[in-house]
């Protein structure tokens, strides 16, 4: 009988980068500006995959800088 795999919930920040498509960089300023919630663990950020999703459908059609603002 084969293993089911589970999908995680919350995400690391490399995992995040990958999963989103972006450098850390960007992750990190777009988590400043406030536009990426993260919870913080210690020192280290994880990422809700919900967030990581809701992100994305709050911003399609937008243009974000790295700085964190929006045009329509």
């Amino acid at each position: 009988m084969e293993e089911q795999k589970l999908s995680k919930i919350a995400l690391t920040t490399k995992e995040a980068c990958e999963y989103i498509g972006f450098n850390r960089s960007l992750l990190d300023s777009y988590r400043k500006a406030g536009l990426i919630r993260a919870i913080k663990a210690g020192r280290y950020f994880i990422y809700p995959v919900a967030e990581l999703e809701n992100f994305i459908s709050r911003n399609i059609g937008h243009e974000i800088t790295k700085d964190g603002v929006i045009y329509d």
